[in-house]
């Protein structure tokens, strides 16, 4: 009003300047009213409520903070059993650990996977964590997905729908297991067969073993494929066996077979590093035995089996020697021969093949080799075979005979007890050979010169003509033929024992005369090397480069186990000043100001390592002399 009125007195001066006062006074309260409004609309609702006089309530005077976000995706609303889906989880500004374990009690989760993500958006930090979580339903039905936790906060609810699996030419990939025997006998073969029949291509596959309690597992050969029309739809199918042993009589069940692979989501889509996948779970239905146990009376060594065979050999026989009628190989007195009994037996274990003793025979000494044990397959299961050699050393000669061999094993076919023999064998042993004849019969009559009768030098002529016909006889004056070759065996033994040690001498003192060679090269390095050393301390060279100089010179003081840091090195020497004067070296060349000057006294460092090598001090043992240790401790690293 003040206003008004002053203006309205100056606009007495004239007219024109009266009526601009007026239009001036009235627009005036216009434009203030619209810059209020303006003002009252930018500031914030708690500041627009003071403004007009209203109370605040203490949540609306608190600015509200951003809150993190938890989402769950499913990959798939629709899976059929034995199919997985894939359980998104992404956390947005939330930290803590997944929380699965409600969504645990409805689905089996085989399969997971987490990734974190940060981002900067106008200088504000957002984190995010994701999971993937394989969930394989466990039955058929409508189901709730329950929800995942993070960091407190909980996800959405998702539904799947889980359907049958496809039957008949529909599907695309299932497991199909049979055993050749339902009942079989304890310890006895079955063979398990399993096929996997595919109408889709594997991006990835893993097929299980059979399991069950108390049941030993072998794999029967290697895969077979072929292609098999099963409800007009065409299949490749993959064959893999078994052979199964019930360790225990009574019901045995065989667990379901599982296969699991990753095939792809679009069959007919050209494959990519990055196609998209599924996971498929099939397994077979489950198999029941029942095994039956020993047969009343069994007694002795068990050896079930589906069929065995024993046979036997003889090697290493004279064949300048005739074979007499009702003999089977010939030798002569003191020459070993070798006797191979083979047992091979079907559908059964290395482990259950008995073991066969060499017979005591008269007239001779039989020594058993270790059994050799091989193991392969055929069409009706595990074939094992055993191969058991004796040596056969004659002492005296005649007919030798070794008595039959028999094996008793039970028939898992027929049911019964059944034996595996190999008849008696003869051995001709001819008398030991004469040096010169190369032959065992007598000496012709010019060696035997007949007694003439008389007395001195004729009787002695004639008694030394008596020996030689005796000993070309294969006699020994004495008549002890046994005890002439065991000391002839004793010689050779003998002679052959001096002439390995006489090898191993010359090999002793080659490897001496090497080694010598080898450490006096090695010294001459050593000492070039820590010359080496000594020259760079003087030149005060980096750290870096003494350290590389020091090195080398263990390098070359432990050729065969050099230390690779100067802490190692230092460990070796422990107990010495140079020890100290490494490790000051090593805490230089890692602090913080690299390039720095080097420790106090590192010039002094060749005549501290010279000194600790030739003055051993109470430290490690030297590994280079020592096999790198003792109780088999790992290296240093």
């Amino acid at each position: 009003m003040d206003v008004t009125g002053r203006r309205s007195g100056a606009g007495t001066c004239g007219g024109t300047s009266g009526q601009v006062v007026r239009r001036r006074t009235t627009a005036g309260p216009t434009v203030l009213l619209a810059l209020a409004c303006a003002c009252c609309a930018a500031l914030p609702a708690p500041a627009r409520a003071q403004s007009a006089g209203t109370p605040l309530s203490p949540e609306a005077t608190s600015v509200p903070a951003a809150t993190g976000s938890v989402v769950a995706r499913l990959d798939r609303a629709s899976v059929a059993v034995g199919e997985t889906v894939s359980l998104t989880v992404i956390a947005t500004g939330v930290k803590g650990q997944l929380d699965t374990r409600a969504l645990e009690q409805v689905f089996d989760i085989v399969g997971r996977s987490r990734s974190t993500q940060v981002d900067l958006i106008n200088g504000v930090r957002r984190d995010r964590a994701s999971w993937v979580l394989e969930l394989s339903a466990r039955r058929i039905g409508l189901f709730t997905v329950p929800p995942v936790t993070v960091g407190g906060v909980t996800s959405d609810l998702q539904t799947l729908e889980v359907t049958e699996a496809p039957e008949g030419g529909e599907r695309e990939l299932f497991v199909e297991a049979r055993v050749d025997e339902t009942s079989p006998w304890v310890q006895g073969q079955v063979v398990l067969t399993l096929e996997v029949f595919q109408a889709i291509e594997f991006i990835d596959a893993s097929l299980g073993e059979p399991q069950a309690d108390g049941l030993r597992v072998q794999r029967i050969g290697e895969d077979r494929r072929r292609r098999e029309t099963r409800d007009g739809r065409e299949y490749e199918v993959t064959e893999r066996r078994y052979a199964l042993f019930a360790q225990r009589s009574g019901p045995l069940r065989i667990e379901p077979i599982a296969l699991d692979a990753t095939v792809p989501v679009d069959p007919g889509r050209v494959r990519g590093f990055f196609t998209p996948s599924r996971r498929v779970l099939r397994t077979s239905e489950p198999i029941e035995l029942q095994v039956r146990g020993r047969p009343p009376g069994s007694t002795g060594w068990w050896f079930p089996a589906r069929d065995v065979s024993l046979s036997a050999a003889w090697s290493g026989t004279d064949p300048t020697l005739a074979v007499p009628a009702g003999s089977d190989a010939a030798t002569r007195v003191g020459v070993p021969v070798t006797r191979t009994l083979t047992l091979r037996a079907l559908g059964a274990m290395p482990t259950q093949l008995p073991g066969i003793e060499a017979p005591a025979v008269t007239g001779a000494s039989l020594y058993d080799e270790d059994p050799a044990v091989s193991e392969g397959a055929s069409e009706e299961g595990v074939l094992t075979e055993q191969r058991i050699a004796w040596a056969v050393v004659p002492t005296e000669p005649g007919t030798l005979e070794l008595p039959a061999t028999s094996v008793a094993w039970f028939d898992t076919v027929a049911g019964r007890t059944r034996t595996a023999s190999i008849a008696a064998t003869r051995l001709h042993v001819a008398p030991a050979a004469v040096a010169g004849t190369g032959t065992g019969s007598p000496a012709p009559a010019a060696l035997a010169p007949a007694d003439r009768g008389g007395d001195g030098p004729e009787r002695d002529g004639a008694g030394a003509g008596s020996a030689a016909t005796a000993l070309a006889a294969g006699a020994r004056p004495d008549g002890s033929i046994a005890a002439y070759w065991r000391w002839l065996a004793l010689a050779a033994v003998l002679g052959w024992a001096l002439t390995a040690a006489a090898w191993w001498r010359g090999r002793v003192v080659r490897d001496e005369r090497r080694n010598g060679a080898a450490e006096v090269r090695a010294g001459l390095d050593g000492a070039r090397a820590l010359q080496r050393v000594r020259s760079a301390a003087e030149r005060g060279d980096s750290c870096a480069g003494l350290a590389q100089a020091v090195l080398a010179w263990a390098h070359a003081h432990w050729p065969e186990a050099p230390p690779a840091s100067l802490p190692m090195l230092a460990r070796r020497l422990a107990g010495s000043p140079a020890a100290e004067t490494l490790l000051a070296l090593d805490a230089a060349l890692y602090a913080r100001t690299a390039g720095g000057p080097l420790p106090p006294g590192i010039d002094r460092l060749a005549d501290q390592v010279e000194a600790a090598i030739d003055s051993p001090y109470p430290g490690p043992a030297d590994p280079a002399r020592t096999g790198g240790g003792t109780g088999g401790a790992l290296p240093d690293l």
